[in-house]
């Protein structure tokens, strides 16, 4: 029986507009226990009183510094290929959302082909690794923000059409495989961000209309199908992230101001007061970056755009003492890339968009490494290469299935994607794709040691390759003949 799956908080990847999917566990979820309780989002019940006022920082630098102590560290990877591609969707798209449904299935919807905003949707299927097409939006868009609500239902809000920025939302209902118009928000947005509240409802946040940066914030009541303005921010910004904080604050970080620079500043809202308060700012100003929970409670944030170029610079954000520290820096500086929490609480940070030549589009000069963050402290610097991805990719998505595994789909205008696996099978052990090999090699249904070029060669019980004269024999998805004695069953 499937157990319950986590809660996801929409976050925008900056400049494509994009949601990126942050898993903000469920308490009764197996990913709880490398989350703490104190960056859970209240999603079973509203927050009984006012936050504390956390706009200044404190004198806590010690408390933190010992709670750190007792964090264990995440569970040791190896730097090696723990990529299989899955199969690809049925259309190039960038740009584009990606909602994990209850029913353990991938909602891929909208994007852009390269030629223009997609009103298409995609269904993947992790159990066959098959994509389906539901029913189509009744509105094309790129740019726009997703999240899965209580009931199950994906809402889909803004983004622009071909004809610039849009105040149509629709709701996705997985049951009926239909989508349904619901009432518009007051503001075309682009480049915003949703974000799921501890009552259910969704704040929609900044973004820009096509001409201006936008402070306007507006909250949806599901129930109701109605929407009701709320404070603005102090800054106009888009391209930023937010997340909800588990006593039902919502903190904004980072972004891009109407005159092009990227923010240093973050909001928190008060979910009791209405009102907005500024935080302890980031040592790095950064728009179109990536953001994700880790397992000692902080936020990490890492990479994005700054006033001179991309970043690979990382920082950790305390919610209870409201103090940024610095997380080393990746190989690579980067941006519209994505992040993800793992459930071994390792963080998977992978392609976007390199510091080589122009980064005005999102499918030029793109990286295609992925980069592991280990939060603990005793590394000197909790940052190392993994192999890279099969293809390039910014402006994709990343979602964390039941099963265990990541799924990237698309990005620079593409329809592959792939699975990355944080916690594979040992040599020897049976598999039925590449992504559950110890190695990230499936050969023969045994998890084997290494790969001929692209494709995996047999193995034996153990995992021991085999060869046969010294010949090396693709299984699975090539068209090379297996030699006597190798079937060629593993990777579908």
């Amino acid at each position: 029986m499937r157990g319950e799956r986590p809660d996801v908080f929409a976050e925008e990847i900056p400049r494509t507009g994009q949601t990126h999917l942050t898993v903000m566990p469920n308490p009764r979820s197996r990913l709880a226990a490398f989350v703490p309780a104190a960056l859970l989002g209240l999603v079973f019940a509203a927050c009984d009183g006012d936050a504390p006022d956390l706009a200044g920082p404190r004198d806590e630098t010690l408390a933190s510094q010992s709670q750190a102590d007792s964090i264990p560290p995440a569970t040791p990877i190896t730097p090696d290929l723990f990529v299989s591609p899955a199969s690809p969707m049925v259309a190039l798209r960038s740009r584009h959302t990606a909602s994990l449904l209850a029913n353990g299935k991938v909602l891929v919807a909208g994007g852009t082909d390269g030629t223009g905003p997609l009103a298409s949707a995609e269904i993947y299927t992790p159990a066959t690794s098959t994509w389906a097409i539901p029913a189509p939006m009744a509105q094309p868009r790129e740019q726009h923000a997703a999240v899965v609500l209580a009931n199950g239902k994906v809402l889909v809000t803004g983004g622009p059409d071909a004809s610039g920025a849009v105040v149509g939302i629709e709701l996705y209902d997985p049951l009926a495989t239909t989508w349904m118009p619901r009432a518009p928000m007051a503001q075309a947005r682009a480049r915003h961000t949703m974000t799921k509240l501890a009552n259910g409802n969704v704040l929609v946040l900044g973004g820009t209309d096509g001409t201006a940066t936008l402070a306007s914030g507006e909250i949806y009541d599901v129930a109701n199908d109605t929407w009701t303005a709320i404070a603005p921010l102090h800054q106009a910004r888009a391209r930023h992230t937010t997340a909800l904080l588990a006593d039902g604050r919502v903190i904004v970080i980072g972004g891009v101001d109407s005159l092009g620079n990227p923010l240093s500043t973050i909001e928190i809202l008060s979910a009791a007061k209405g009102t907005w308060s500024f935080g302890a700012p980031l040592a790095t100003a950064r728009q179109r970056h990536a953001m994700t929970p880790l397992a000692d409670g902080t936020l990490l944030v890492v990479g994005g755009e700054g006033t001179a170029g991309n970043l690979a610079s990382a920082e950790r954000y305390s919610p209870l003492t409201n103090l940024w520290t610095p997380a080393g820096a990746m190989a690579e500086a980067r941006a519209d890339h994505t992040a993800l929490t793992t459930p071994l609480g390792h963080v998977v940070v992978a392609g976007g968009q390199g510091i080589s030549g122009p980064v005005a589009t999102a499918e030029s000069y793109q990286r295609v490494t992925r980069i592991l963050y280990d939060h603990s402290r005793y590394l000197p610097n909790p940052w190392f290469s993994l192999a890279p991805m099969s293809a390039p990719r910014a402006g994709h998505t990343v979602t964390l299935l039941d099963n265990g595994m990541a799924l990237h789909a698309g990005g620079a205008v593409s329809a592959t994607s792939e699975l990355f696996n944080d916690a594979p099978g040992a040599l020897g052990t049976t598999c039925s794709q590449s992504s559950q090999g110890g190695s990230g090699f499936c050969a023969n249904g045994v998890c084997c040691s290494t790969a001929c070029g692209s494709e995996c060669i047999g193995s034996d019980a153990t995992g021991a390759c085999v060869t046969v004269g010294g010949a090396c024999y693709g299984v699975a998805t090539t068209n090379n003949a297996a030699p006597p004695g190798i079937a060629t069953a593993g990777d579908a």
